[in-house]
């Protein structure tokens, strides 16, 4: 494993702080100013449409999900819709009643 060139270190968020920022919290407002200054990394992901803020958490999940050669599991459809083609690979859809399932490679 080579060190890390990155100066300011990648953030994870605990399920109280995605909370926050996407639902009516105790410190959703704390939560919002925290994340506002924040220095913000490269995406590498990228979209084909503006998101809205409830939308923020799970393109940050796929950001992380695309640095670390992972994929992240959602029942959003609506998230995998608004990835560049190229990027759809780091969203899994779980499958929901009624959902054909295929199986991932």
């Amino acid at each position: 494993m080579q060190p890390s060139k990155r100066t300011e270190p990648i953030r994870l968020l605990d399920v109280n702080g995605l909370i926050a920022l996407v639902e009516s919290h105790l410190h959703q407002e704390a939560a919002l100013r925290w994340l506002a200054f924040l220095p913000l990394r490269s995406a590498r992901i990228g979209t084909t449409r503006t998101f809205g803020h409830k939308q923020v958490t799970e393109f940050h999940l796929i950001n992380l999900a695309a640095s670390s050669n992972a994929v992240l599991a959602t029942f959003d459809r609506r998230i995998a819709e608004a990835l560049a083609p190229e990027d759809r690979a780091y969203v899994e859809i779980i499958p929901v009643r009624g959902d054909q399932v295929t199986p991932r490679r």
